[in-house]
């Protein structure tokens, strides 16, 4: 399915409480964390995180500026829906990585949404799509979104 197609959700009490751009954001990364959860990925300090580029988020809410989605994962750090930190082995790599809060966590593991929806087999991950485990595997100019196909967070 092409992204211009694609079906966006969000769960109407994070609507309420953080508005409808940071609920789809904050529903993408709950299924990132959740994903990775469940295959035991990108655990530190006790939880499981999602990074992405500002590029790669990109490509999940083309709807959405590069800056419009900053805001929202800042307004989610700020609003205590989500962690953010960074692992990065380099010193220059500048990617952020989000969690989600302990409230948020227990919330998420207890709705039967979550629930159904990972109990569902996950997609098949390529080298170089946002749950690998090295935030910049290499340096180029180019950006392959291919790589992104078949992960579907809604």
């Amino acid at each position: 399915m092409r992204k211009e197609q694609q079906n966006y959700t969000f769960i109407g009490k994070h609507a309420k409480e953080y508005g409808i751009n940071n609920a789809v954001v904050l529903h993408t990364i709950i299924y990132f964390v959740l994903s990775n959860r469940r295959q035991k990925l990108n655990l530190h300090k006790g939880k499981y995180w999602v990074f992405n580029s500002s590029t790669k988020w990109i490509y999940f809410f083309p709807f959405l500026s590069q800056h419009q989605i900053y805001r929202c994962l800042k307004d989610l750090v700020k609003k205590g829906a989500v962690i953010e930190d960074s692992f990065n082995r380099k010193g220059y790599d500048k990617t952020l990585w989000h969690t989600l809060s302990d409230a948020v966590l227990k919330d998420c593991v207890k709705d039967s949404y979550w629930k159904n929806r990972m109990r569902k087999p996950l997609a098949k991950l390529q080298k170089g799509t946002c749950k690998s485990a090295r935030p910049i595997p290499n340096i180029n100019t180019t950006i392959d979104t291919d790589v992104l196909d078949g992960i579907e967070p809604y």
